[in-house]
């Protein structure tokens, strides 16, 4: 990655679990024992999210001001979705936002950062798509700093490969069920109030 002139570098460490594909919660609990940094980052290995945006993702943590960061396809650059896709992460979105208080553009997004010290509150359990969920609702219910960037997003259509589908929407409504109750947590996007 090539070091920006703006901000001091920072060494990134790549983890690519072969041997579990997908959204299993052993490959990302896995991934977590093998961080030795500060900073833990999740991003999709099919690079609909550009790992060149690492920086932004991580800046407002390296500031002290968050501990954890969702890159926003909805607030960025973004090759436009299939409109039953754009319209079920906005539906999956605004009920995660009211059980768990949160005020987020994008739950299901898979470019997220966050400090390790919030590694130990996820313990995932979730199969597939409801792990997004899960990792939303953990945050929000331990209170931990949340905010938003925007980040570019080159989706995949069905031709391409894309494979969510109905199905995987309900496993983030069972997630956000079993995993979205107690606290609530402070959300920001970036420049935006609290």
């Amino acid at each position: 990655m090539p070091v920006r002139e703006d901000r001091p570098y920072v060494q990134f460490n790549f983890l690519v679990d072969l041997d579990r594909p997908g959204m299993d919660p052993q490959s990302y609990s896995g991934g977590f024992q093998e961080v030795s940094g500060d900073l833990v980052v999740i991003q999709d290995a099919d690079l609909e999210y550009s790992p060149e945006e690492f920086p932004d993702l991580i800046e407002l943590i390296c500031e002290g001001r968050a501990d954890v960061v969702y890159g926003s396809r909805f607030l960025g650059r973004h090759r436009v979705f299939l409109f039953t896709h754009y319209a079920g992460n906005r539906l999956l979105t605004l009920i995660s936002n009211v059980v768990t208080g949160l005020n987020l553009s994008d739950m299901a997004t898979c470019y997220k950062a966050f400090h390790r010290r919030v590694v130990p509150a996820l313990d995932l359990q979730s199969p597939g798509f409801g792990i997004d969920a899960e990792i939303t609702a953990k945050i929000a219910r331990a209170g931990f700093r949340v905010f938003e960037v925007p980040v570019s997003y080159f989706g995949r259509s069905r031709a391409e490969g894309k494979k969510i589908r109905l199905k995987d929407g309900f496993s983030a409504l069972g997630a956000l069920a079993r995993y979205a109750r107690g606290g609530r947590a402070t959300s920001a996007r970036e420049g935006g109030t609290r």
